[in-house]
């Protein structure tokens, strides 16, 4: 018991350490080839995600890859580590990448990095997760255990769709309940668009607005009750036609 423990801290420090040494290379390479600093500090409230999106815009002109590959970097290592703050993440896409690209990367971004944290939980034993998170792993299984094909793909959909339970919570105990990754991804790809619709529009939004009010805007609400629902329905109605 004791040796697993030790493997799981050093596992997860040795990506932990992976992540840093990627986010500050390339932060490096931007600030080199700009002649700008660049500050990997995640933002906290919409005047730090004013602040960066008004420095990324400027970046982008000359290095929009860079910058893409940065931003990139540093959403997957959030969701790696259960970082909170991916509204602000996703508003910073929209309003720096638009909506065309920023919606659909964000998407990938979300459902990769949920993904590399459920495969680092995995790795790291469920010894760990139990230790830390035992009650809650239980209350979870009961919902999750007993489901099996496309009925337990509609169950992680619906958890996502209707967040009861936390995204970090899912994405940390669900490896240990027999969930196979690729449903996984899948599963936090299409649950979490309509959350991340919502955040990009609202990117857009952000960039050329003064307060809180203009970015929730409440017809942007409505899209996102809408597709919530929309999406669900399908995949039940989907469900349906596969029993008849």
């Amino acid at each position: 018991m004791a040796v697993r423990l030790v493997r799981s801290v050093v596992l997860v420090g040795s990506v932990l350490l992976l992540f840093l040494f990627l986010l500050y290379s390339v932060a490096g390479v931007l600030s080199n080839r700009t002649r700008n600093s660049v500050s990997l500090k995640f933002p906290t409230s919409i005047g730090d995600i004013k602040d960066l999106i008004n420095d990324a815009l400027t970046l982008k002109n000359d290095e929009l890859y860079l910058v893409m590959v940065l931003y990139s970097l540093a959403y997957l290592f959030k969701q790696c580590f259960s970082i909170p703050g991916s509204s602000l993440l996703n508003l910073f896409a929209g309003a720096v990448f638009g909506l065309w690209i920023g919606f659909p990367l964000v998407c990938v971004l979300s459902a990769s990095g949920a993904s590399l944290c459920f495969l680092l939980s995995k790795l790291a034993g469920e010894e760990l997760v139990k230790m830390c998170l035992k009650e809650r792993l239980t209350s979870l299984s009961t919902k999750v255990k007993g489901q099996s094909g496309f009925g337990e793909f509609l169950m992680l959909l619906s958890l996502r769709l209707f967040p009861a339970t936390p995204n970090w919570l899912l994405n940390l105990s669900l490896p240990h309940l027999g969930v196979h990754s690729g449903k996984f991804f899948l599963s936090v790809f299409f649950g979490l668009m309509p959350y991340n619709f919502l955040c990009v529009q609202a990117g857009l939004i952000l960039r050329v607005s003064t307060s809180v009010d203009d970015v929730m805007d409440y017809k942007i609400f409505a899209i996102l009750t809408i597709s919530s629902f929309s999406l669900l329905a399908a995949t039940f109605g989907m469900r349906k036609l596969k029993k008849s």
